[in-house]
């Protein structure tokens, strides 16, 4: 059995049902369905996705457990809430305004099976990122697509993505104690390279996750969130970061870029010097980044 929760933060109804929805029409049936609600009591919509819930579970029964923290919680003690409730086998967990397609459980199912003699932990997939503004663009997006002892790629860059992507097997994201409360953010990067620790990890190179990305509070568009989660990442695996060369770039070069853009001067020369001293980088690799901090500064977000 698969274990699916669902965490919602504040979310109008038709928006999170569209999530439910996606997770009742998967084509792999034997799923548990738990659906954590970290909302405001206070939110406006908070009643109309109570009595949206009480027809799912008047439809589906025990399949569906919801629960209610008493105040927000925060998106990692609302996984891990679900986390402890999970029965299955496998979890996936699902955030309140992306979707799945049909058979996104499937395919990621069949690829623990097909690798069963290993110590899988978990398999991810790429996504098609919908903007949610009157162009409602649409982008498909592959990640890195690497299999196996991932550890130090997934150091260099999280391209597992967030929490809606992966299938994870239970038992190893319950021996790492769940989501880490104490990061701001990068909260799920932290939880792959964990998961990467303890096992393989495989792909289906398929977008299977719709990601809406929409003008509402995103952690990602949070600068102090941001700076405070990579730096956490960072103190963190502290010990490998200084023994990858590009990784301990990749990652200082996202801190430096969020002070860039927010033209905290103190903090990117600070940065552009611990990254002109890593002593495996390519000078001309530190010169161009020189130049893109030039522009950031300039520019701000809109160049990357």
């Amino acid at each position: 059995m698969i274990s699916v929760v669902i965490i919602t933060h504040n979310r109008e109804s038709d928006i999170l049902e569209r999530a439910v929805k996606s997770v009742f029409a998967q084509t792999y049936k034997n799923i548990e369905v738990i659906i954590v609600n970290d909302s405001d009591k206070s939110f406006l919509g908070y009643q109309n996705v109570i009595e949206m819930i009480k027809d799912y579970i008047q439809q589906y029964g025990t399949q569906i457990k919801y629960i209610e923290h008493d105040t927000p919680q925060g998106a990692c003690v609302a996984r891990n809430t679900g986390l402890e409730m999970a029965k299955g086998e496998y979890i996936a967990f699902l955030d309140d305004d992306d979707e799945w397609e049909i058979n996104k459980l499937e395919k990621q199912l069949a690829v623990f099976e097909k690798e069963k003699r290993k110590k899988v932990s978990f398999v991810y997939c790429g996504a098609l990122f919908i903007y949610d503004n009157r162009e409602k663009k649409i982008e498909e997006f592959h990640p890195k697509y690497l299999s196996g002892n991932v550890f130090n790629n997934l150091l260099i860059d999280n391209f597992v993505m967030g929490a809606s992507f992966p299938l994870i097997k239970t038992e190893y994201i319950r021996k790492i104690g769940g989501f880490d409360s104490s990061f701001p953010s990068c909260q799920d990067w932290d939880v792959w390279l964990q998961l990467a620790q303890l096992g393989e990890a495989y792909y289906v190179a398929e977008p299977l996750v719709k990601y809406h990305i929409h003008q509402g509070d995103q952690i990602t568009k949070n600068f102090r969130k941001r700076v405070e989660g990579i730096s956490r990442l960072l103190e963190k695996y502290k010990i490998y970061y200084k023994k990858n060369d590009i990784a301990y770039y990749s990652v200082l070069e996202r801190l430096l870029y969020q002070y860039a853009v927010n033209r905290d001067m103190e903090k990117t020369k600070k940065l552009v010097k611990e990254i002109s001293n890593i002593k495996g980088i390519q000078k001309t690799l530190v010169m161009k980044l020189k130049i893109r901090v030039i522009k950031w500064l300039i520019f701000g977000g809109r160049v990357i």
